[in-house]
């Protein structure tokens, strides 16, 4: 007990925080346990505080801070568009001299593969009936894609000159509306295949001119208006329709068709304004915040989707993998997914159909629903695919009204348009710069009662007919940059702010710690001298002790030699040596009585 009172002594008389001087100095016993239930309250009260302020620090929460670059004049993105009625003009021929197996062919097999799980129509077992029931709901579009040959669906599909008609740019120098004009587009265009739109093409406008385009102008075609007579599936009911899917996206990335595509009717103006995002997301490495921090690392890791590459994104990057997950698990190849290996017979598209034996494909279908994809895409997302710590987004405004062209309009604009094109372009030929100065001068000598023949045609099919201006919202920029909520000097200052309101907690009781241990370690050492030569030499100790006391008062009060302090830290922490010197004397009297006796 003499060693833990001097280690709580040490510890009151030299600390700067409240209530434990208090708590040993007061003499009355209620003050005492005032300062006692203040004490413990506020240390806990601090502790608490403490516990909470380190792990919402721990979690590393972020603030997302919104800034706006002025004049940023940045690239414009790559669209990329899809035809709901994915089926080309050109598609009955192929169906009709047997090139390709029609949509009404893997129709009637379904259905004789639902008579096959009927049996002899008697029998009443569950299995058959859910075995009929999923082949009767696979009988869309997208089934057919998945029978057929990937060269066999681009074949059938609509070809870019069928879905894009024209397109016409913008250029607005320095965001100078006075300045602009307009000229034809120079696009690259890039197939991205879909199993419910078969043929989808990306393009983009040229390198060179895509920083003072303001806006771009299509006029697209839908694909066939009415099935064709050897077109049917039952489910594309609900997938089909006469418009188009339009998706913005970085230059160079896979667009996410089925997330971020917009509906467009046929027959509309459709304008769709956006405005550029850029995302700088922190890289804290845990697994809640860590991202690709590099565009060169980003760039890196490409990806693939059959022969075509794109540059890495989150999203098909998550694509791909769970296109490989299901590869893995299954033996077959999701077509909504990137597709890293081209089907076989040994590893077909899961809703390949066999004939009329349905058994591989309901397995197949089995598997790829018994996936628990929630838990395996959480894994995915912070060890496979991570979100790039710097990407764009943009955000779209659409805004649609009725179109109203007419077919001279249309007619002379795909005539004439190019012609001005080719007689400016110095590499175009002496044959096509005779042809380019024929039309234009056809136009320009033609009386204007000609425009009334030219609607009496009928091409082009304005019914099937839409134009879409994609266009800057501004030439700024919107940043979001990420800070985390808690930093490191946040949370000192927390900690330190909430000690100095409870219990006077500062930066001194560090110093104090240091001091605390040094006195600790010197009156356990002083007390475990005194044993030790006690133990030895019980009078040696008492005539030190007597000639120290002797030196003492000759010196006069207020003067002490070298061993002042020890013998005041003695003095307070020294309990248990007075009671050993008292015992020692009262046995020396003792046996110098017994001899006075004696």
């Amino acid at each position: 007990m003499g060693v833990l009172r001097m280690l709580a002594e040490t510890f009151v008389f030299n600390t700067s925080m409240r209530g434990f001087m208090k708590l040993y100095k007061t003499p009355h016993r209620f003050l005492r346990c005032l300062w006692a239930l203040y004490a413990i309250s506020m240390l806990s009260l601090w502790i608490t505080a403490c516990y909470f302020l380190i792990e919402h620090y721990s979690g590393f929460y972020v603030t997302v801070q919104q800034s706006e670059r002025i004049q940023d004049i940045t690239p414009l993105p790559s669209i990329t568009l899809c035809s709901q009625a994915p089926m080309g003009d050109h598609a009955a021929s192929l169906w009709s001299n047997g090139t390709i197996m029609s949509p009404m062919h893997l129709h009637a097999a379904m259905k004789r593969s639902m008579r096959n799980a009927f049996g002899n129509g008697t029998s009443r077992r569950l299995s058959q009936f859910y075995a009929a029931k999923d082949v009767f709901y696979a009988d869309k579009i997208s089934t057919y894609f998945q029978n057929i040959d990937i060269t066999e669906a681009r074949r059938i599909g609509m070809r870019p000159e069928d879905l894009l008609v024209f397109c016409l740019m913008k250029h607005t120098p320095n965001n100078n509306p006075s300045v602009s004009h307009d000229e034809i587009c120079r696009l690259s265009v890039k197939w991205v295949r879909h199993p419910l739109y078969l043929n989808c093409y990306t393009v983009t406008v040229d390198q060179e001119d895509t920083l003072d385009v303001s806006s771009v102008s299509l006029i697209l075609r839908s694909g066939v208006a009415q099935p064709l007579p050897l077109q049917g599936h039952v489910f594309d009911l609900f997938s089909q329709s006469q418009g188009l899917k339009i998706s913005l996206h970085e230059q160079g990335s896979h667009p996410n068709i089925d997330e971020s595509a917009i509906s467009v009717g046929m027959g509309r103006n459709t304008e769709i304004r956006y405005t550029l995002v850029q995302h700088r997301r922190l890289n804290l490495g845990n697994q809640r915040s860590n991202c690709l921090d590099s565009e060169k690392t980003a760039k890196q890791r490409v990806l693939r989707d059959f022969d075509e590459t794109y540059n890495y994104t989150f999203d098909a990057c998550m694509s791909q993998a769970i296109g490989q997950l299901i590869l893995g698990e299954c033996n077959c190849v999701s077509a909504f997914h990137l597709v890293t290996q081209v089907p076989t017979r040994n590893t077909p598209f899961c809703h390949y159909h066999e004939g009329e034996n349905t058994s591989s494909l309901l397995s197949r279908l089995d598997c790829v629903r018994n996936i628990k994809l929630p838990h395996r895409i959480a894994q995915l997302r912070t060890t496979t695919c991570l979100r790039r710590c710097n990407f764009n987004q943009f955000d779209m405004q659409v805004s649609s009204a009725q179109w109203m062209p007419t077919r001279w309009q249309l007619k002379l604009v795909l005539q004439l348009a190019p012609a001005w094109d080719i007689m400016i372009d110095h590499h175009s030929s002496e044959a096509e710069v005779a042809e380019a100065r024929r039309r234009l001068m056809s136009f320009i000598d033609s009386p204007n009662e000609q425009r009334q023949l030219l609607s009496n045609t009928s091409e082009p099919d304005i019914s099937r007919l839409t134009l879409v201006t994609v266009s800057r919202a501004t030439y700024n920029t919107i940043l979001k940059t990420e800070t985390l909520q808690v930093t490191l000097s946040t949370l000192l200052a927390q900690i330190g702010g909430l000690g100095s309101v409870t219990i006077g907690l500062t930066i001194t009781v560090l110093f104090e710690v240091c001091e605390y241990f040094y006195l600790t370690t010197f009156n356990i050492y002083k007390h475990l001298r005194d044993k030790r030569r006690k133990r030895k030499n019980p009078a040696a100790l008492e005539e030190d002790e007597k000639s120290d006391d002797d030196g003492g008062s000759g010196a006069g009060e207020g003067v002490c030699d070298g061993d002042c302090e020890e013998d005041a830290i003695g003095d307070i922490f020294g309990d248990d040596n007075d009671d050993d010197d008292n015992k020692s004397s009262v046995k020396q009297d003792d046996s110098a009585g017994d001899h006075a006796h004696k």
